[in-house]
């Protein structure tokens, strides 16, 4: 690997004193590894996020804001060059930055042509070019930034020489250039293993040879291809019979049902939806496995239809039974809890100590299924009993079917904005706020009117609803300030109060004591005293 490298610079040197037209490319162990950072705010600093993955042990050359093609504002996306070590890798498994949830990706690759900007040739770049400059556009032998010529001239294609600039995407150069990249290019769908000839493309090398036996020949370089030398003759066939590989027939066995399963679960992922229900749907009987979710609905439903799933806790096997329901308005959520704040705890354990019996018989599976069904009616109507019945207050009413429909599609605008950013989505987002701020009005205001109409005072309830309208609010007392003046307003109040806290809380005038600390430190620097000498005693 270094005398590759070393052998490469030492070449690229030599071309530049010899003045040879040439270009290359970067060396790979040079190449940096671009990533994509998601969801990050633009507004973050870029060198607050070097910072982080430097923090991180990540070597990273450059951060860079992503602007938008057209109006050029700053997108939630940044491009982070990293060094290419062995480290860099892990990125890929990083969740959060800056205390935010992130998404890292590849790059998208370009599907144009990159063109270098100083002989304006495809294929290369301006860093490894050794080409005379050319004018993007004039096509004349000086640099872009150098030529003579007005801007009113007209342009000249320095590979056609047709009226438009280098750069042109319309060329026909480009366009031809580009079709054979299209063309060339792999197909995502699966493909069998027979060889299929092209023809949409000539290509400029000459073709393949086939050969009459079934044994490959020998590796030709790009010269010995290319040359019009005679066809190459293939070595006799050996006649030594090795046995098979079996690892080697096993792994092309697993590389092969990948390609052809991988793109089929891709596919199931990206067309269909996973509907799953909240609980287990699997209860084995043996100790040793723990429920699970197994039964699920694959469907192809379209975001107009509104979904819900439950399960069924009807044990007729190991599995249990899932119920989906489709619904062209968003389902009003019910709670199904036994307890709420008004359940009396005391009343429950009371009940349940009471009609509770602990001398039952499990001998047999009728006996458990038979223990297990009262023991579920003793706690319901326990619950039931020790909790209090009240009825939901007069706010609470459900909302219509097309208030519903627009809160959902302000919800999902909503996610939308905060994952792209885009102006655009904001201006979806925001109108639909406001309709669903007018529409809620306009409900409550006739949820109003209808109560005002019901009032008669025949059976009291103008009166109540009168003298719920008029009820004594307490009023805003002021506060008295030390010139004896009131503070009214709430402004008035916060400065009364922050010049009251200044005055309390105020640090001591006599902490310091010189007497008390001359006394310390004398104490502090006297040395400890010698322990005295043992005297023993002799008879």
């Amino acid at each position: 690997m270094y005398r590759t490298n070393r052998a490469y610079r030492v070449l690229v040197q030599y071309l530049k004193a010899e003045k040879a037209e040439y270009h290359t490319y970067q060396l790979k162990e040079e190449k940096p590894l671009r990533i994509v950072i998601r969801n990050l705010h633009p507004s973050t600093p870029l060198s607050l996020i070097k910072e982080e993955l430097e923090v991180r042990l990540y070597e990273v050359r450059q951060v860079t804001n992503v602007l938008h093609k057209i109006n050029k504002n700053p997108l939630p996306l940044f491009f982070v060059d990293l060094e290419p070590t062995l480290k860099s890798n892990e990125i890929f498994k990083m969740s959060s930055l800056l205390h935010c949830k992130i998404k890292i990706e590849e790059p998208y690759k370009p599907k144009t042509i990159s063109q270098c900007f100083n002989c304006q040739q495809y294929g290369h770049t301006r860093t490894y070019c050794g080409y005379q400059p050319r004018c993007v556009r004039c096509g004349a032998d000086h640099q872009s930034t150098a030529c003579p010529n007005p801007r009113d001239t007209p342009p000249k294609c320095a590979h056609c020489s047709q009226n438009h600039p280098a750069n042109y995407k319309g060329c026909t150069i480009y366009k031809e250039l580009q079709r054979r990249k299209k063309s060339s290019t792999p197909s995502n769908r699966l493909q069998n293993n027979f060889n299929i000839q092209t023809t949409n493309v000539q290509s400029s090398h000459p073709p393949v040879r086939t050969f009459p036996n079934h044994h490959s020949p020998q590796t030709q370089t790009y010269a010995q291809a290319t040359s019009n030398t005679p066809d190459f003759v293939a070595p006799p066939p050996s006649t030594d019979t090795q046995p098979p590989d079996l690892s080697k027939i096993l792994t092309n066995f697993l590389g092969e049902f990948k390609n052809v399963i991988n793109p089929l679960i891709s596919l199931l992922t990206k067309r269909f939806k996973v509907l799953a229900p909240p609980d287990p749907t699997y209860w084995p009987s043996s100790a040793r496995k723990n429920p699970d979710i197994l039964d699920i609905f694959v469907s192809n439903l379209p975001n107009t239809l509104f979904h819900s799933t439950k399960n069924l806790l009807d044990l007729n096997s190991d599995h249990s039974s899932i119920l989906l329901t489709l619904n062209t308005s968003p389902s009003v959520k019910e709670s199904n809890k036994l307890f709420n704040k008004f359940t009396d705890h005391v009343k429950f354990h009371e009940l349940v100590n009471s009609k509770i019996k602990l001398n039952t018989k499990l001998k047999s599976p009728n006996d458990i299924d038979l223990a297990v069904l009262n023991l579920t009616n003793i706690i319901q109507t326990a619950a039931w009993s020790a909790t209090n019945t009240i009825p939901a207050p007069p706010s609470a009413i459900s909302l219509p079917e097309y208030i519903r429909n627009k809160i959902v599609e302000k919800r999902r605008a909503r996610a939308l904005y905060q994952r792209t950013r885009l102006p655009s989505h904001k201006l979806n987002y925001n109108q639909l706020a406001n309709s669903l701020k007018k529409l809620l009005s306009e409900f409550k205001s006739n949820i109003w009117h209808n109560h005002l109409i019901k009032l008669t005072p025949s059976d009291g309830s103008l009166w109540r609803e009168t003298k719920h309208i008029l009820r004594y609010k307490s009023p805003n007392l002021s506060i008295k300030k030390s010139d004896g003046s009131l503070a009214a307003s709430d402004i008035e109040k916060a400065e009364l109060f922050k010049d009251h806290l200044a005055n309390t809380f105020q640090p001591h005038a006599d902490i310091i004591d010189v007497e008390n600390m001359n006394q310390v430190e004398t104490f502090i620097n006297t040395p400890l005293p010698v322990s005295p000498c043992q005297v023993i005693y002799t008879q």
